[in-house]
């Protein structure tokens, strides 16, 4: 979305998840461009549920990444305002319930900035950085 997003007080908010990057992304950079009303705290808000993981694929260091497997997208470095409604019980996640052990508990609030390895987005993230998964053969 390109304008705003608002949530409510009373409102509610699930992302699914499902083994590929999906949610919602907000291209407006500007810190007025997202928002969860400061009394949508607790069962209200935003809710990110991370069910299934990306095939092949693996959390990794920013170093060693090709790739970002995220759940919320916002242009922009808006760490700070995330970390807030997250701090504040307006913004949550699961990432431990469905995952595979590899990314249980991965998922975090980061900036990918213009020269980074998530292919130069210049965003905020709620994920993790990827790499893929390296397979090896062995004949004998």
């Amino acid at each position: 979305m390109d304008t705003a997003f608002t949530n409510g007080s009373a409102g509610t908010v699930t992302n699914i998840i499902d083994g590929l990057s999906s949610g919602l992304v907000i291209t407006n950079s500007a810190g007025t461009a997202f928002g969860i009303h400061a009394s949508a705290t607790g069962d209200k808000g935003l809710n990110i549920v991370f069910r299934s993981a990306p095939t092949a694929m693996m959390p990794s260091s920013p170093a060693s990444a090709s790739g970002v497997f995220y759940g919320f997208k916002w242009a922009g470095n808006h760490t700070n305002e995330l970390a807030t409604m997250q701090t504040d019980g307006r913004l949550s996640w699961d990432d431990t319930t469905h995952l595979p052990a590899r990314f249980s508990g991965a998922m975090s609030i980061f900036y990918d900035p213009p020269s980074g390895p998530g292919g130069n987005t210049d965003a905020t993230y709620i994920g993790c950085y990827v790499t893929r998964v390296q397979t090896v053969i062995e004949f004998r």
